[in-house]
C-alpha cells in the first residue's frame, strides 16, 4: 500500500505539469498563444523535434506549426479567423513526448472590439484582380509604408530625444498618427555592429543563446500589431545564406512562419534578393526560394509573399526570377533614379502573371532626394499602377541613434548624417499623410494609369506628369514640372459637366477651377496653368456619373483620305487596324497607335511600288521614341520611313538596280522629329536621288547612286508595325498618308500639319 501511494505521488505532478487550460479567449484576428512543455530533454530541440497544432471550426481547419522557445518550451501562436469555438489538437514528430503530442484545447473567438482596421477587416491579401491589396473581407488596403531596415537596432527601452522614453515606440507612434499602414523592416540574423539590444544569430544554428534576441523581436512585432501596422518583414541573411544547406533553410522558413505568421504581415525575402547586383557573383535566388517555399507551406493564412527586388535598372517583372513561383504573389520593386519611368511601370503592369506591384524602396529623403522628391514619388507610384509606396528618410531607415556621425548601425555609406529623431520629424512624413488622405477620398483602386496615351491626354511636358482615370468619370493627374505648363484631358464625356480642383500636396488644400467645366464636342478640355511652378495634383470628376456615354464627331480624315495614283485621285480601300483607335482633334481625324503591337495595314492589292519616281508623305505625332527603331510607314522590300531612339529619321527604298540597304538607298534627316507635335514627313525619289523633308523643309538627301523603278513587293503597306527584330512598334498618331507616282515638292503633296492645341 505504501508503494502504491509513492507511485501516485510521483505520477500526479507529471500529469499536472502538462495539463492545459480548457478554454482561452481571443478576439478575431488577434493572437492566442499556447505554451507546451516537453516531457523529454532534447540535445538539439530546433533540429530534433517538430510540433504543430490543427485548429478546427466547423469545416474550417488551420494548421499552425509550433516554435521552440528555449529550454523545454514550445509555443503555438494562432489568430482565429471566425467567431465561435475553435478546437485544437497537437502532433509531434516524437509521439512519445506526452507534453507535445496529443495536447487538446479550445479557443473561444469573440468579436474584435477595437477600431484598428487590420482586425476589423482581417489580414491583408491580394485583390481578386491581382492589382492591389485588400483586407480579408475585400476592403481595399492602402499601402503606405515607412522603412526601418535596422529595426533590431532600434532602442526599445531608451531614447535620446526629449519626451520619448523609447526610440522604437516613439517612431511607431508617430507613423501611426500620420496614417501609415505598413512597417518595412529587415530582421537580420546577428552581425549588427555595436548591438545595444539582444539579437539572435542563427549562423551556428538556433540555441538557447538566441532566445533573448527572438523575444526582443517578439515584443517589437507585438507592439506593431497592437498599433494596427502590417509588418513587411524581410529575413535578411544575405551574407550568411550561401553557407546554409537546403534542409536548414527549410527549417528556418518554418520557424519564421511559426513564430510570426499569426501577426498581420507581408513576407519579403532578403535584401536585393530578386536579381542581385551584377557585381555580386553569387546567385542566391534559389537559396531564398527554398526559404520562401517552406515559409509558404507553413503559412495557413497565406500572407502575400515577395522578394526584395534589385534596382529596376537590373530587375523588373519581366525578368524576375520569382515571377512564375506559385508562392510569390507581389513585387517589392526598388525604383531608384527618376520617379518611376513609364516603361518600368508598364512592365510591372503588363507582365503576366499579374501581381500587385509596390514601390518598396526608392530614393529616401536626405539620401539621394529631398522632401519634394519623396512626395512626388508617392503620387507618381499610385498614378502609375503601383498601388503602394514605401516612404523612407535618412536617420530612420538606417537608425542613426547618435547625435554625431558614429557608425552605430548597419550602414557605412550614409553621406548625410541625420539623427533618427530629425528624420522622424521631417515634413515629408506629413506630406505622406496628405497623399493618403487625397487618395482615400477617391476609389483609388479603380484608377487605371494612362501612360501618355493620346486617347486620354496631351500634356505639354509628359515626362513630368502622370494621369490615371476611372474611365471618363474621374481624372487624377499629377504635374511635377518646374513650370506652370499643363496640357489637355481627352476622352471626356461631352454629355455632362465636370468639377475640377487643384490639390496642394504641401498643405492639403483644394482650389476650385471655376464652378463647372464642359469638355468640347470631341471630349477635350484644356487644363488651366498650375497655380505655381511647384508640384500639384489635379482632380476632375464628372458631375453626372450616369450620363449617357460620350459620342464624338466622326473623323473628317480617315487615315489616308485619298491616294494619288498616276496623277488621278482614287479612293483607297479602308485599312485594317489592329490595336489602334480612330480619334478626332480640332475636327480632324487620325489613327492613334499605342506601341504595343498596334498597327494599320493596307492590303497588297494596293500596289504603289514599281514606279520610276515616288513621293510619300505622312503626318505624324510621336508620343515616345522607340527603344531601337520604329517603322512609321513601310512596304518592306520597297520603301520605309523609320525613326530611331533619338528621334532621327530616314527614308529608304530599293529599286531594280539598287537592293534594299545598298549604297545611296537611304536619305537621313538632319533634324529630329519632336515629341507630341504634328509634323509632315516627306520622302521624294526622282529616279536618281532620295530627298527628305520635314514640314516642307529639305533636311537630307542621298548620293545620286540609285537607279531604276522602285522594287516590287507583294507585301502589305503597314503603318507603325514592328516587322522585324530591330523594329519596334510605333507609339504615336498618324494621318493623311499620300503616295504619288512622281517626284513632287512637299507643298504639292500635303497641307500643313494639324493645328497645335
Amino acid at each position: 500500500m505504501r508503494s502504491i501511494i509513492l507511485v501516485l505521488i510521483f505520477v500526479m505532478p507529471t500529469i499536472s505539469a502538462f495539463a492545459q487550460p480548457t478554454t482561452q479567449k481571443a478576439e478575431r484576428w488577434r493572437i492566442a498563444e499556447i505554451t507546451l512543455t516537453s516531457s523529454h530533454a532534447y540535445k538539439d530541440p530546433f533540429n530534433d523535434v517538430t510540433v504543430s497544432a490543427t485548429f478546427t471550426h466547423g469545416k474550417v481547419a488551420i494548421v499552425r506549426p509550433a516554435f521552440w522557445d528555449g529550454g523545454n518550451v514550445w509555443k503555438i501562436r494562432f489568430a482565429p479567423t471566425e467567431i465561435g469555438m475553435w478546437h485544437y489538437r497537437t502532433t509531434c514528430s516524437d509521439p512519445t513526448d506526452i507534453g507535445l503530442e496529443g495536447r487538446t484545447g479550445v479557443i473561444q473567438c469573440v468579436p474584435y472590439r477595437g477600431d484598428l482596421a487590420i482586425y476589423k477587416h482581417g489580414f491583408v491579401k491580394v485583390s481578386a484582380n491581382h492589382r492591389y491589396f485588400t483586407y480579408a473581407d475585400g476592403t481595399p488596403f492602402f499601402y503606405l509604408g515607412d522603412t526601418h531596415w535596422e529595426i533590431m537596432h532600434e532602442r526599445f527601452n531608451t531614447s535620446n530625444y526629449p519626451g520619448c522614453s523609447s526610440q522604437f515606440k516613439c517612431e511607431v507612434d508617430k507613423r501611426v498618427k500620420q496614417g501609415f499602414t505598413v512597417y518595412q523592416t529587415e530582421w537580420m540574423a546577428g552581425g549588427l555592429p555595436n548591438p545595444n539590444e539582444p539579437v539572435y544569430d542563427w549562423d551556428d544554428g538556433i540555441s538557447d543563446a538566441d532566445m533573448p534576441g527572438f523575444r526582443n523581436a517578439d515584443r517589437k512585432f507585438q507592439y506593431l500589431a497592437d498599433h494596427g501596422l502590417v509588418v513587411a518583414n524581410a529575413m535578411n541573411w544575405r551574407g550568411l545564406i550561401p553557407k546554409y544547406n537546403d534542409d536548414y533553410l527549410r527549417k528556418l522558413g518554418r520557424y519564421w512562419a511559426a513564430r510570426y505568421g499569426a501577426y498581420p504581415v507581408l513576407w519579403t525575402m532578403g535584401q536585393e534578393t530578386d536579381g542581385l547586383y551584377p557585381d555580386d557573383p553569387r546567385n542566391l535566388d534559389e537559396k531564398w526560394q527554398v526559404v520562401a517555399k517552406a515559409l509558404s507551406e507553413n503559412d495557413a493564412y497565406h500572407h502575400p509573399l515577395s522578394a526584395h527586388m534589385c534596382n529596376t535598372g537590373t530587375t523588373v517583372a519581366s525578368n524576375s526570377l520569382w515571377r512564375d513561383k506559385p508562392y510569390h504573389t507581389w513585387y517589392a520593386a526598388q525604383v531608384q533614379g527618376a520617379p518611376l519611368p513609364v516603361g518600368v511601370a508598364e512592365d510591372f503592369r503588363d507582365t503576366p502573371p499579374i501581381k500587385p506591384a509596390i514601390v518598396y524602396e526608392s530614393p529616401y529623403e536626405d539620401f539621394w532626394t529631398d522632401r519634394a522628391g519623396e512626395r512626388i514619388r508617392g503620387y507618381v507610384a499610385y498614378l502609375s499602377g503601383f498601388y503602394g509606396f514605401g516612404y523612407g528618410v535618412a536617420g530612420v531607415w538606417d537608425d542613426n541613434y547618435s547625435d554625431s556621425p558614429v557608425r552605430d548601425s548597419g550602414t557605412t555609406y550614409d553621406p548625410h548624417f541625420v539623427p533618427w529623431y530629425v528624420g522622424m520629424n521631417r515634413k515629408s512624413g506629413n506630406d505622406m499623410t496628405r497623399m493618403r488622405d487625397f487618395f482615400l477620398k477617391l476609389k483609388w483602386w479603380r484608377l487605371i494609369p494612362r501612360y501618355g496615351d493620346a486617347k486620354w491626354q496631351h500634356f505639354i511636358r509628359p515626362s513630368e506628369a502622370r494621369l490615371a482615370t476611372d474611365g471618363w468619370k474621374m481624372y487624377v493627374a499629377f504635374f511635377y514640372n518646374k513650370t506652370t505648363d499643363t496640357g489637355s484631358l481627352e476622352g471626356m464625356n461631352n454629355h455632362t459637366q465636370y468639377t475640377a480642383r487643384w490639390y496642394d500636396p504641401r498643405t492639403g488644400e483644394y482650389t476650385p477651377i471655376g464652378s463647372s467645366i464642359k469638355p468640347d464636342s470631341h471630349g477635350a478640355w484644356t487644363i488651366p496653368a498650375k497655380p505655381n511652378s511647384s508640384d500639384w495634383a489635379l482632380l476632375v470628376q464628372a458631375s453626372d456619373a450616369e450620363a449617357s456615354p460620350p459620342s464624338y464627331p466622326k473623323p473628317s480624315i480617315v487615315l489616308a483620305g485619298e491616294w494619288l495614283l498616276n496623277g488621278a485621285s482614287n479612293r483607297a480601300q479602308a485599312p485594317k487596324v489592329v490595336g489602334g483607335t480612330y480619334l478626332s482633334e480640332s475636327g480632324q481625324g487620325f489613327l492613334s497607335l499605342t506601341g504595343r503591337d498596334s498597327y494599320a495595314e493596307l492590303p497588297g492589292s494596293v500596289n504603289l511600288d514599281g514606279m520610276k519616281a515616288l513621293t510619300v508623305s505622312v503626318k505624324v505625332r510621336l508620343n515616345a521614341y522607340p527603344a531601337q527603331n520604329a517603322a512609321i510607314v513601310s512596304k518592306e522590300g520597297s520603301y520605309r520611313f523609320s525613326v530611331d531612339a533619338h528621334g532621327s529619321w530616314h527614308f529608304e527604298l530599293a529599286t531594280s538596280g539598287s537592293p534594299w540597304y545598298s549604297d545611296g538607298t537611304v536619305a537621313e534627316s538632319s533634324i529630329s522629329i519632336p515629341l507630341r507635335k504634328w509634323v509632315v514627313m516627306t520622302g521624294v525619289y526622282d529616279g536618281q536621288t532620295i530627298s527628305v523633308y520635314q514640314d516642307g523643309r529639305l533636311c537630307g538627301a542621298s548620293q545620286p547612286l540609285v537607279a531604276g523603278p522602285v522594287a516590287l513587293s507583294s507585301g502589305p503597306l503597314e503603318l507603325g508595325k514592328s516587322n522585324n527584330l530591330n523594329m519596334n512598334s510605333m507609339r504615336g498618331d498618324v494621318c493623311d498618308l499620300r503616295i504619288v507616282e512622281s517626284a513632287r515638292p512637299p507643298t504639292q503633296v500635303s497641307e500643313n500639319p494639324l493645328k497645335e492645341r
